[in-house]
């Protein structure tokens, strides 16, 4: 069982599913939810999430919108999502998401405004390296 102490946030969501295809006959998976603050990144990396988690939906915070732009400013945000490339190679049916917000977060309203300003958040800005531009184009659509 993963021990992840106050890194993240394990949820099993019993009662909350998500359909697996449009068709109203499929039958829903569980979501098994994990939170993970970028404050976490040195005592508890994300390097040391096993393959065998039962985690199907990894949330990664804190993500900023500065100029219309997910901003991901964390220090540690380039190694964070090499990590969560490497587990996503080790687990590929994990989903990776960005939360955007936290403390002083703002812009967001903006950013969901229009189909354009939608897309251009959808963007990094600032220091992220390729991973994170990955992490905030490729987990946007359902899988």
């Amino acid at each position: 069982m993963l021990r992840f102490g106050l890194a993240v946030l394990l949820a099993l969501a019993s009662g909350v599913s998500a359909p697996t295809t449009a068709s109203a006959s499929a039958s829903p998976k569980a979501v098994v939810g994990a939170y993970y603050g970028n404050w976490f990144s040195a005592s508890k990396p994300i390097s040391s999430i096993p393959s065998d988690t039962p985690i199907t939906h990894l949330f990664y915070a804190f993500a900023t919108i500065e100029d219309g732009r997910c901003a991901l400013n964390a220090p540690t945000a380039a190694k964070d999502f090499a990590d969560i490339l490497d587990l996503k190679r080790r687990k590929p049916s994990l989903r990776a998401l960005i939360s955007i917000g936290g403390w002083g977060a703002g812009g967001f309203s903006d950013a969901a405004l229009t189909e354009a300003s939608r897309r251009a958040a959808r963007t990094t800005r600032g220091g992220a390296s390729s991973s994170a531009r990955w992490a905030a184009t490729s987990t946007s659509s359902p899988s």
